[in-house]
């Protein structure tokens, strides 16, 4: 009897056929690996959370950092508004506030939100200085997101316009990001003097319009719409392009003193979707940016007919 108690506590159980065993796995299921962090897999589409590297999370079936900067998300979703509405200079200067804020956070910058930076600043190219920012915000777009993704291929798509004046395109397949300039190359666009230039604006009397034409014709213009021209050209090498803008006159009020003053600003948006149209209301829109004094206060909108060709 004491035999059959000791069995009975240290002997093994004989397993019913029917339990499977606890590590069981069917013989053609294979394991599933984890991701690792130094695999890019931030937006990339995923099934849970082993999609995704260790420092990330399967957000609505997109794999997405945790570590994050709430302000720069705020500043990020700011920049986008503004960009809708066709400030893009507006939006860059957002976008840059809503990096700064990450890299305050030392937070790891969604692939969305670095793409959509880039191509707000590759919009944005009246200097030299602003074509390199968004040439190197294109890079930080290009390292840290995935080929495939929509706003990815907006930015190559920009990029490829600017192919033909003098960037180096070598410079997005380096290890890393180039601390050279990335428009070191040599610029296959028309010289600017031999480039035609003709802007139309109707002759009406409103308020700063006069001021508004001296800029339109204005040297810093006729650069910037050239430079539109070549651009497009680089693409597809037409002798002549006609662009249709829009330009919108609103006023504000200012106090000096006893006096009021009304500062005026004008911008112009395109009045057609072809790229030249798009590329000079932008450039334009930067020359514009100047505030006209006004005794009076104004509202209007007035068309402008631009035209450039070859000699």
């Amino acid at each position: 009897m004491g035999a059959l108690a000791l069995c009975l506590v240290a002997c093994p159980g004989r397993r019913r056929s029917e339990d499977p065993p606890a590590n069981d796995t069917p013989a053609n299921a294979a394991p599933r690996a984890r991701a690792t962090p130094d695999l890019i897999t931030a937006g990339a589409s995923c099934r849970g959370r082993d999609d995704c590297a260790r420092d990330q999370s399967c957000v609505d079936g997109v794999c997405t950092h945790r570590h994050t900067s709430r302000q720069g998300e705020i500043l990020a979703e700011a920049a986008r508004g503004i960009l809708a509405h066709g400030d893009e200079a507006g939006a860059v200067e957002a976008f840059e506030e809503s990096l700064e804020a990450f890299a305050v956070a030392a937070a790891p910058v969604p692939p969305d939100l670095l793409c959509d930076a880039a191509d707000a600043a590759l919009r944005v190219h009246a200097t030299d200085e602003a074509k390199e920012r968004g040439a190197r915000w294109a890079d930080r777009c290009l390292r840290g997101s995935l080929p495939g993704s929509a706003s990815r291929r907006r930015v190559a798509a920009r990029l490829a316009r600017l192919r033909h004046g003098g960037l180096d395109l070598s410079a997005f397949d380096a290890p890393s990001p180039s601390t050279e300039p990335y428009f070191s190359g040599e610029s296959f666009v028309p010289p600017l003097d031999a480039i035609d230039v003709e802007v139309r604006l109707g002759d009406g009397d409103q308020a700063g319009l006069d001021r508004t034409r001296e800029l339109l014709m204005s040297d810093d213009a006729t650069r910037a719409i050239a430079n539109c021209f070549g651009e497009v050209w680089a693409q597809t090498h037409p002798r002549r392009l006609e662009g249709a803008l829009v330009l919108e006159m609103n006023t504000r009020l200012r106090e000096v003193g006893d006096a009021q003053l009304y500062i005026g600003r004008v911008r112009a948006t395109a009045a057609a979707t072809d790229p030249f149209s798009e590329c000079a209301a932008n450039a334009l829109d930067a020359v514009l940016d100047e505030g006209i004094r006004l005794s009076r206060s104004a509202i209007w909108q007035e068309p402008v007919v631009l035209t450039a060709a070859l000699h």
